[in-house]
């Protein structure tokens, strides 16, 4: 039988077009750019949360994370903030994708400024 592929997931952003124009990734490791260029390439905007300004500078300006997807061009959909609450601001749904001690703090902290009422979907 042959592996999944991440297609369910693009459909899954096919099917919710008009729902999910601005999707918000909280961790920019593998794992978090994976998801955000998958999100980009359905035609999204993305604003993926980095814990530090470097990287979140490389992301902006050179649309690679080398750290974590090296020789992977980001599409330039794609923006970097070190602010977790711009992305409670701008998003219309919001991916966890940290490490899984650190989820249950990173919800706890968004929730007060989720005004918005976002989905919170983690991913871990």
């Amino acid at each position: 039988m042959a592996p999944a592929s991440p297609l369910p997931l693009i459909s899954v952003f096919d099917q919710t077009a008009e729902s999910f124009r601005h999707i918000g990734v909280i961790g920019a490791g593998a794992w978090g750019t994976a998801l955000a260029q998958i999100a980009a390439a359905t035609g999204r905007e993305v604003l993926i949360r980095c814990r530090d300004a470097h990287r979140a500078g490389t992301i902006n300006s050179h649309h690679t994370n080398a750290d974590y997807l090296p020789n992977v061009a980001l599409d330039p959909a794609i923006r970097a903030t070190t602010d977790p609450l711009a992305i409670t601001d701008w998003a219309d749904v919001i991916m966890l994708a940290t490490p899984a001690q650190a989820a249950h703090k990173t919800a706890t902290a968004l929730a007060p400024n989720n005004q918005r009422r976002q989905s919170l979907w983690s991913n871990r």
